[in-house]
Protein backbone atom coordinates (compact mmCIF):
# COMPACT_ATOMS: atom_id res chain seq x y z
CA UNK A 1 0.00 0.00 0.00
CA UNK A 2 2.49 2.24 0.61
CA UNK A 3 4.59 1.69 -2.73
CA UNK A 4 0.82 2.40 -4.20
CA UNK A 5 0.40 5.95 -2.16
CA UNK A 6 4.12 7.45 -3.09
CA UNK A 7 3.35 6.20 -6.97
CA UNK A 8 0.11 8.41 -7.11
CA UNK A 9 2.22 11.09 -4.81
CA UNK A 10 4.73 11.31 -7.62
CA UNK A 11 2.13 11.23 -10.55
CA UNK A 12 0.11 13.95 -9.02
CA UNK A 13 2.99 16.55 -8.85
CA UNK A 14 3.25 16.46 -12.35
CA UNK A 15 -0.34 17.32 -12.63
CA UNK A 16 -1.26 21.29 -12.22
CA UNK A 17 2.37 22.22 -13.01
CA UNK A 18 1.27 26.17 -12.83
CA UNK A 19 0.49 26.12 -9.55
CA UNK A 20 2.79 23.30 -7.88
CA UNK A 21 5.25 25.71 -9.63
CA UNK A 22 4.02 28.63 -7.19
CA UNK A 23 4.07 26.53 -4.26
CA UNK A 24 7.46 25.62 -5.63
CA UNK A 25 8.97 29.38 -5.99
CA UNK A 26 7.43 29.58 -2.26
CA UNK A 27 9.78 27.19 -0.41
CA UNK A 28 12.65 28.11 -2.47
CA UNK A 29 12.75 31.57 -1.28
CA UNK A 30 11.59 30.94 2.06
CA UNK A 31 14.18 28.18 2.54
CA UNK A 32 17.45 30.54 0.68
CA UNK A 33 15.57 33.58 2.66
CA UNK A 34 16.18 31.62 6.40
CA UNK A 35 19.73 30.52 4.75
CA UNK A 36 20.73 33.69 4.36
CA UNK A 37 19.17 35.21 7.70
CA UNK A 38 20.79 32.27 9.60
CA UNK A 39 24.07 33.57 8.20
CA UNK A 40 23.60 36.98 9.06
CA UNK A 41 22.70 35.86 12.63
CA UNK A 42 25.96 33.80 12.85
CA UNK A 43 28.38 36.52 11.34
CA UNK A 44 27.08 39.06 14.09
CA UNK A 45 27.13 37.18 16.81
CA UNK A 46 31.21 35.98 15.77
CA UNK A 47 31.71 39.56 15.78
CA UNK A 48 30.59 40.33 18.83
CA UNK A 49 31.99 37.59 20.49
CA UNK A 50 35.57 37.83 19.56
CA UNK A 51 35.28 41.71 20.20
CA UNK A 52 34.24 41.43 23.73
CA UNK A 53 36.24 38.08 24.57
CA UNK A 54 39.28 38.68 23.04
CA UNK A 55 39.66 42.76 22.52
CA UNK A 56 37.87 43.70 25.54
CA UNK A 57 39.33 41.19 27.52
CA UNK A 58 35.92 39.54 28.77
CA UNK A 59 37.14 36.34 28.67
CA UNK A 60 35.52 32.88 28.18
CA UNK A 61 34.68 32.82 31.78
CA UNK A 62 35.67 35.51 34.87
CA UNK A 63 36.22 35.10 38.65
CA UNK A 64 35.40 38.04 40.86
CA UNK A 65 34.33 38.70 44.40
CA UNK A 66 30.45 37.77 45.69
CA UNK A 67 28.89 40.50 44.23
CA UNK A 68 32.04 42.38 42.81
CA UNK A 69 30.52 42.41 38.98
CA UNK A 70 28.12 45.12 40.59
CA UNK A 71 30.28 46.73 43.03
CA UNK A 72 34.13 46.69 42.36
CA UNK A 73 34.05 49.94 41.32
CA UNK A 74 32.38 51.29 43.69
CA UNK A 75 34.66 49.93 46.44
CA UNK A 76 37.03 48.36 44.78
CA UNK A 77 39.32 47.72 48.17
CA UNK A 78 36.72 45.39 49.11
CA UNK A 79 35.48 43.62 45.90
CA UNK A 80 38.76 43.25 44.48
CA UNK A 81 41.23 39.85 44.57
CA UNK A 82 44.13 39.90 46.65
CA UNK A 83 47.46 38.21 45.60
CA UNK A 84 47.13 35.38 47.74
CA UNK A 85 43.33 34.35 45.77
CA UNK A 86 44.90 35.50 42.78
CA UNK A 87 47.62 32.97 43.02
CA UNK A 88 44.78 30.19 44.08
CA UNK A 89 42.33 30.70 41.15
CA UNK A 90 45.29 30.49 38.95
CA UNK A 91 46.26 26.94 40.19
CA UNK A 92 42.71 25.87 39.94
CA UNK A 93 42.37 27.23 36.64
CA UNK A 94 45.25 25.24 35.34
CA UNK A 95 44.53 22.21 37.02
CA UNK A 96 40.77 22.01 35.59
CA UNK A 97 41.63 23.65 32.08
CA UNK A 98 44.86 22.43 30.42
CA UNK A 99 43.51 23.74 27.14
CA UNK A 100 43.15 27.19 27.85
CA UNK A 101 44.63 29.96 25.45
CA UNK A 102 45.14 32.11 28.30
CA UNK A 103 44.99 33.34 31.94
CA UNK A 104 45.14 36.65 32.66
CA UNK A 105 44.28 39.50 35.53
CA UNK A 106 42.78 42.64 34.58
CA UNK A 107 42.09 45.67 37.13
CA UNK A 108 39.60 48.22 36.15
CA UNK A 109 38.51 52.00 37.73
CA UNK A 110 38.01 55.31 37.17
CA UNK A 111 40.86 58.00 36.25
CA UNK A 112 40.95 61.92 34.97
CA UNK A 113 43.32 62.16 31.94
CA UNK A 114 45.11 65.53 31.49
CA UNK A 115 46.69 67.03 28.97
CA UNK A 116 48.49 69.74 31.16
CA UNK A 117 45.64 72.12 30.65
CA UNK A 118 42.60 70.33 31.25
CA UNK A 119 41.40 66.66 32.53
CA UNK A 120 39.01 64.27 31.40
CA UNK A 121 37.20 61.42 33.19
CA UNK A 122 38.11 57.48 31.59
CA UNK A 123 37.26 54.45 32.88
CA UNK A 124 40.76 52.84 32.45
CA UNK A 125 41.35 48.94 32.05
CA UNK A 126 44.58 47.17 33.22
CA UNK A 127 45.71 44.20 31.26
CA UNK A 128 48.54 42.30 31.12
CA UNK A 129 50.50 43.44 27.85
CA UNK A 130 51.99 40.04 26.60
CA UNK A 131 48.14 38.41 27.28
CA UNK A 132 47.08 41.97 25.39
CA UNK A 133 49.57 40.77 22.14
CA UNK A 134 47.75 37.08 22.01
CA UNK A 135 44.49 38.21 22.15
CA UNK A 136 44.80 40.61 19.37
CA UNK A 137 46.28 38.01 17.32
CA UNK A 138 44.00 36.08 17.92
CA UNK A 139 42.66 33.68 14.50
CA UNK A 140 38.68 34.67 15.64
CA UNK A 141 39.56 38.31 15.93
CA UNK A 142 41.23 38.14 12.63
CA UNK A 143 38.75 36.14 11.14
CA UNK A 144 35.24 37.96 12.96
CA UNK A 145 36.44 41.57 14.46
CA UNK A 146 38.83 42.67 11.96
CA UNK A 147 37.04 46.24 11.86
CA UNK A 148 37.27 47.28 15.16
CA UNK A 149 41.54 46.09 14.63
CA UNK A 150 41.81 47.71 11.74
CA UNK A 151 40.26 50.52 13.77
CA UNK A 152 43.60 50.41 15.80
CA UNK A 153 46.57 52.75 15.16
CA UNK A 154 50.17 53.40 16.58
CA UNK A 155 51.47 50.06 18.42
CA UNK A 156 50.63 48.03 21.61
CA UNK A 157 51.45 47.82 24.80
CA UNK A 158 53.93 45.23 24.74
CA UNK A 159 56.10 47.16 22.57
CA UNK A 160 56.96 50.03 25.64
CA UNK A 161 58.92 48.74 28.13
CA UNK A 162 61.02 52.35 29.33
CA UNK A 163 57.89 54.10 29.30
CA UNK A 164 54.03 54.04 30.81
CA UNK A 165 52.35 53.12 28.06
CA UNK A 166 48.50 54.52 27.19
CA UNK A 167 46.26 53.59 24.70
CA UNK A 168 42.97 55.64 24.27
CA UNK A 169 39.90 55.89 21.99
CA UNK A 170 40.10 58.29 18.88
CA UNK A 171 37.45 60.55 21.01
CA UNK A 172 39.20 60.80 24.12
CA UNK A 173 42.82 61.62 21.93
CA UNK A 174 40.79 64.66 20.00
CA UNK A 175 39.50 65.71 23.38
CA UNK A 176 42.92 65.80 24.81
CA UNK A 177 44.10 67.52 21.61
CA UNK A 178 46.33 64.68 21.23
CA UNK A 179 46.85 63.63 17.58
CA UNK A 180 50.63 62.03 17.39
CA UNK A 181 51.44 58.72 18.93
CA UNK A 182 54.71 57.97 20.93
CA UNK A 183 57.62 56.89 18.82
CA UNK A 184 61.25 55.84 20.46
CA UNK A 185 62.65 56.39 17.45
CA UNK A 186 61.34 60.18 17.23
CA UNK A 187 63.11 62.48 19.52
CA UNK A 188 60.45 65.27 20.81
CA UNK A 189 60.19 67.68 23.19
CA UNK A 190 57.29 66.26 25.71
CA UNK A 191 55.17 68.80 27.87
CA UNK A 192 57.02 67.42 31.56
CA UNK A 193 59.65 69.95 30.77
CA UNK A 194 57.39 72.95 29.21
CA UNK A 195 55.70 75.40 30.63
CA UNK A 196 52.21 75.36 29.02
CA UNK A 197 50.32 78.80 29.14
CA UNK A 198 46.93 77.35 28.23
CA UNK A 199 45.75 81.42 27.93
CA UNK A 200 48.11 81.68 24.98
CA UNK A 201 46.96 81.28 21.27
CA UNK A 202 49.84 78.43 20.91
CA UNK A 203 48.99 76.24 23.66
CA UNK A 204 46.83 74.25 21.63
CA UNK A 205 49.93 73.22 18.94
CA UNK A 206 51.84 72.66 21.76
CA UNK A 207 50.02 70.20 23.20
CA UNK A 208 49.37 68.71 20.01
CA UNK A 209 53.21 68.87 19.54
CA UNK A 210 53.77 65.45 21.75
CA UNK A 211 52.58 62.10 23.59
CA UNK A 212 52.64 63.08 26.57
CA UNK A 213 49.53 62.48 29.32
CA UNK A 214 49.27 62.57 33.42
CA UNK A 215 47.01 60.16 34.64
CA UNK A 216 45.22 60.90 38.45
CA UNK A 217 43.20 59.49 40.88
CA UNK A 218 42.85 58.84 44.56
CA UNK A 219 44.58 55.19 45.68
CA UNK A 220 42.79 52.59 47.62
CA UNK A 221 43.86 54.63 50.80
CA UNK A 222 42.12 57.39 50.06
CA UNK A 223 45.72 59.23 48.96
CA UNK A 224 46.18 61.25 45.44
CA UNK A 225 48.06 59.38 43.38
CA UNK A 226 49.77 60.26 39.33
CA UNK A 227 51.93 59.21 36.68
CA UNK A 228 53.17 60.06 33.36
CA UNK A 229 52.43 58.26 30.51
CA UNK A 230 52.97 58.22 26.77
CA UNK A 231 49.78 57.89 24.19
CA UNK A 232 50.87 54.79 22.14
CA UNK A 233 48.05 54.36 20.38
CA UNK A 234 44.05 54.71 19.96
CA UNK A 235 41.86 51.74 19.62
CA UNK A 236 37.92 51.38 19.22
CA UNK A 237 36.40 49.39 21.92
CA UNK A 238 33.52 48.21 19.74
CA UNK A 239 30.74 50.29 21.57
CA UNK A 240 30.13 53.65 20.83
CA UNK A 241 28.79 54.45 24.14
CA UNK A 242 32.43 54.10 25.55
CA UNK A 243 34.25 55.68 22.95
CA UNK A 244 34.09 59.33 25.26
CA UNK A 245 35.80 57.76 28.36
CA UNK A 246 37.89 54.59 27.81
CA UNK A 247 41.48 53.93 27.94
CA UNK A 248 44.26 51.07 28.41
CA UNK A 249 46.84 50.61 30.46
CA UNK A 250 49.67 47.73 31.36
CA UNK A 251 48.26 46.12 34.68
CA UNK A 252 51.27 46.86 36.38
CA UNK A 253 51.16 50.66 35.51
CA UNK A 254 47.41 50.85 36.99
CA UNK A 255 48.31 49.06 39.97
CA UNK A 256 51.02 51.89 40.53
CA UNK A 257 48.45 53.94 40.47
CA UNK A 258 46.05 52.83 42.75
CA UNK A 259 48.59 51.64 45.28
CA UNK A 260 47.23 48.35 45.06
CA UNK A 261 48.49 44.60 43.86
CA UNK A 262 44.94 43.42 43.65
CA UNK A 263 42.86 43.14 40.66
CA UNK A 264 39.09 43.02 39.70
CA UNK A 265 38.62 39.55 38.24
CA UNK A 266 40.73 36.55 36.82
CA UNK A 267 40.04 36.62 33.10
CA UNK A 268 40.13 32.80 31.14
CA UNK A 269 40.30 32.22 27.71
CA UNK A 270 38.95 29.13 26.44
CA UNK A 271 39.35 27.24 22.91
CA UNK A 272 36.63 29.53 20.59
CA UNK A 273 33.87 26.68 20.62
CA UNK A 274 33.74 25.88 24.37
CA UNK A 275 29.86 26.06 25.58
CA UNK A 276 30.66 29.07 28.66
CA UNK A 277 27.80 27.84 30.53
CA UNK A 278 29.42 24.60 31.06
CA UNK A 279 32.91 25.77 31.79
CA UNK A 280 31.55 28.28 34.30
CA UNK A 281 30.08 25.90 35.88
CA UNK A 282 32.66 23.44 36.08
CA UNK A 283 35.34 26.48 37.10
CA UNK A 284 32.62 27.16 39.90
CA UNK A 285 32.54 23.57 41.29
CA UNK A 286 35.92 23.89 41.91
CA UNK A 287 36.70 26.98 43.31
CA UNK A 288 34.62 25.95 46.12
CA UNK A 289 35.99 22.60 46.51
CA UNK A 290 39.16 24.74 46.86
CA UNK A 291 37.34 26.55 49.73
CA UNK A 292 37.04 29.46 48.02
CA UNK A 293 33.74 31.90 47.82
CA UNK A 294 33.65 33.41 44.66
CA UNK A 295 31.30 34.09 41.57
CA UNK A 296 32.09 32.70 38.45
CA UNK A 297 30.45 34.09 35.47
CA UNK A 298 30.45 33.90 31.77
CA UNK A 299 30.53 36.03 28.47
CA UNK A 300 26.71 35.33 27.59
CA UNK A 301 25.79 37.17 30.65
CA UNK A 302 24.38 40.62 30.41
CA UNK A 303 25.69 42.29 33.99
CA UNK A 304 28.96 41.23 33.06
CA UNK A 305 29.06 41.50 28.75
CA UNK A 306 26.45 43.95 27.88
CA UNK A 307 28.14 44.66 24.76
CA UNK A 308 27.56 40.89 23.86
CA UNK A 309 24.26 39.73 25.26
CA UNK A 310 22.53 43.30 24.41
CA UNK A 311 22.61 43.20 21.36
CA UNK A 312 22.64 39.19 20.41
CA UNK A 313 18.81 39.79 22.45
CA UNK A 314 17.85 42.24 20.13
CA UNK A 315 19.59 40.29 16.88
CA UNK A 316 17.98 36.89 18.63
CA UNK A 317 14.03 38.85 19.03
CA UNK A 318 14.08 39.83 15.38
CA UNK A 319 15.27 36.66 13.89
CA UNK A 320 12.82 35.39 15.59
CA UNK A 321 9.87 37.59 14.05
CA UNK A 322 11.09 37.18 10.41
CA UNK A 323 11.23 33.50 10.62
CA UNK A 324 7.82 33.50 11.84
CA UNK A 325 7.04 35.78 9.44
CA UNK A 326 8.98 33.24 6.47
CA UNK A 327 7.65 29.90 7.95
CA UNK A 328 3.99 31.56 7.89
CA UNK A 329 4.21 32.61 4.37
CA UNK A 330 5.10 29.27 3.11
CA UNK A 331 2.90 27.51 5.09
CA UNK A 332 0.09 29.74 3.93
CA UNK A 333 1.21 29.26 0.29
CA UNK A 334 1.31 25.84 0.20
CA UNK A 335 -1.64 25.55 2.16
CA UNK A 336 -3.69 27.56 -0.28
CA UNK A 337 -1.80 25.43 -3.30
CA UNK A 338 -3.02 21.87 -1.81
CA UNK A 339 -6.61 22.78 -0.65
CA UNK A 340 -6.83 23.75 -4.41
CA UNK A 341 -5.98 20.79 -5.26
CA UNK A 342 -7.87 18.49 -3.05
CA UNK A 343 -11.65 20.46 -4.15
CA UNK A 344 -10.35 19.68 -7.84
CA UNK A 345 -9.82 15.89 -7.21
CA UNK A 346 -12.73 15.50 -4.76
CA UNK A 347 -13.98 12.57 -7.31
CA UNK A 348 -10.34 11.26 -7.31
CA UNK A 349 -10.53 11.24 -3.63
CA UNK A 350 -13.43 8.96 -3.75
CA UNK A 351 -12.80 6.96 -6.44
CA UNK A 352 -9.84 5.53 -4.53
CA UNK A 353 -11.69 5.16 -1.38
CA UNK A 354 -14.44 3.40 -3.50
CA UNK A 355 -11.03 1.35 -5.19
CA UNK A 356 -10.50 0.24 -1.02
CA UNK A 357 -8.03 3.18 -0.14
CA UNK A 358 -9.02 3.59 3.57
CA UNK A 359 -9.41 7.09 5.14
CA UNK A 360 -6.01 7.39 6.68
CA UNK A 361 -4.52 6.34 3.16
CA UNK A 362 -5.99 9.58 1.37
CA UNK A 363 -4.13 12.27 3.89
CA UNK A 364 -0.93 10.24 3.61
CA UNK A 365 -0.91 10.72 -0.14
CA UNK A 366 -1.15 14.56 -0.12
CA UNK A 367 0.89 14.74 2.58
CA UNK A 368 3.48 12.52 0.35
CA UNK A 369 2.94 15.33 -2.11
CA UNK A 370 4.25 17.98 0.34
CA UNK A 371 7.22 16.36 0.99
CA UNK A 372 8.09 15.49 -1.81
CA UNK A 373 7.78 19.05 -3.33
CA UNK A 374 9.94 20.16 -0.41
CA UNK A 375 12.61 17.99 -1.13
CA UNK A 376 12.55 19.13 -4.82
CA UNK A 377 12.95 22.52 -3.94
CA UNK A 378 15.27 22.41 -0.82
CA UNK A 379 18.40 21.73 -3.32
CA UNK A 380 17.24 24.79 -5.38
CA UNK A 381 17.01 27.25 -2.44
CA UNK A 382 20.39 26.04 -1.32
CA UNK A 383 22.09 26.41 -4.27
CA UNK A 384 20.40 30.23 -4.85
CA UNK A 385 21.12 30.73 -0.62
CA UNK A 386 25.08 29.67 -1.46
CA UNK A 387 25.24 32.37 -4.75
CA UNK A 388 23.68 34.96 -3.17
CA UNK A 389 25.80 34.57 -0.23
CA UNK A 390 28.80 34.82 -2.79
CA UNK A 391 27.58 37.82 -4.15
CA UNK A 392 27.27 39.81 -1.15
CA UNK A 393 30.19 38.53 0.61
CA UNK A 394 32.02 39.52 -2.86
CA UNK A 395 30.87 42.99 -2.67
CA UNK A 396 32.49 44.89 0.10
CA UNK A 397 29.44 46.82 1.30
CA UNK A 398 29.46 48.54 4.71
CA UNK A 399 26.66 48.74 6.95
CA UNK A 400 26.42 50.38 10.54
CA UNK A 401 25.02 48.71 13.72
CA UNK A 402 23.03 51.31 16.23
CA UNK A 403 25.33 51.64 19.20
CA UNK A 404 28.43 49.90 17.55
CA UNK A 405 31.39 52.23 16.99
CA UNK A 406 32.65 51.27 14.02
CA UNK A 407 31.09 49.91 10.14
CA UNK A 408 30.84 46.45 9.74
CA UNK A 409 31.67 44.64 6.07
CA UNK A 410 28.51 42.83 5.20
CA UNK A 411 29.41 39.05 5.64
CA UNK A 412 27.35 36.23 5.66
CA UNK A 413 28.73 32.66 7.14
CA UNK A 414 26.64 29.50 6.18
CA UNK A 415 26.62 26.93 8.29
CA UNK A 416 25.85 23.56 7.50
CA UNK A 417 23.62 21.90 10.42
CA UNK A 418 21.59 25.45 10.21
CA UNK A 419 20.33 24.31 6.56
CA UNK A 420 19.84 21.09 7.76
CA UNK A 421 17.55 22.38 10.11
CA UNK A 422 16.02 24.77 8.15
CA UNK A 423 15.56 21.96 6.08
CA UNK A 424 13.24 19.83 8.46
CA UNK A 425 11.21 22.56 9.35
CA UNK A 426 10.44 23.15 5.84
CA UNK A 427 9.47 19.69 4.84
CA UNK A 428 7.53 19.18 8.15
CA UNK A 429 5.34 22.78 7.23
CA UNK A 430 5.17 21.13 3.31
CA UNK A 431 4.40 18.08 4.75
CA UNK A 432 2.04 18.79 7.59
CA UNK A 433 0.67 21.46 5.04
CA UNK A 434 -0.69 18.82 2.68
CA UNK A 435 -1.71 16.37 5.52
CA UNK A 436 -4.13 18.96 7.32
CA UNK A 437 -5.79 20.11 4.12
CA UNK A 438 -6.99 16.14 2.79
CA UNK A 439 -7.81 15.42 6.34
CA UNK A 440 -11.20 16.82 5.91
CA UNK A 441 -12.50 15.39 2.86
CA UNK A 442 -11.20 12.03 3.41
CA UNK A 443 -13.23 11.58 6.31
CA UNK A 444 -16.55 12.14 4.02
CA UNK A 445 -18.56 9.55 2.34
CA UNK A 446 -17.69 7.59 -0.79
CA UNK A 447 -20.84 9.13 -2.44
CA UNK A 448 -20.36 12.34 -1.54
CA UNK A 449 -17.23 12.75 -2.46
CA UNK A 450 -18.40 10.76 -6.55
CA UNK A 451 -21.19 12.87 -6.57
CA UNK A 452 -19.61 16.42 -6.02
CA UNK A 453 -19.54 19.28 -8.36
CA UNK A 454 -16.12 20.52 -7.80
CA UNK A 455 -13.99 19.36 -11.12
Amino acid sequence: MFWKQLTLAVRNLGRNRRRNAATASAIILGYAGLILLSGFVVRIEKFFRATSVYLNHVGTVSVYKPDGVERHLLRPKKYNLNAEEQIRIRQVVSDIFPNAEAVSATLQGFTLIGNGCKTWPVKVLGVEPEVEKKLTQHPAVMNFSREILDARLGSGLWMHAAITPVIVTQKVARNLGKSKLYNPNINVETSRNVTLDCNSESVHSQIDADTNIQLAARTYKNDFSALDGEIVGQYSSGLELLEESSAVIPLEALQRLFETDSVTNIVVHLPWDEIPEIAATKLDKALRNAGLNLEVHHYRELAVNPFYAGFMNLIYVMSGFFLTLAVSVVTLTVSDSMTMSVLERTKEIGTLRALGFRQKDIPRIFAMEGMMLAVICIPVGLIFAIATTSVINGSQLLFEVPGVSTQLRVTLMIVAEHCAWIALLMMTVSTLAGWLTSLRSSRRQIVGLLNSHVS
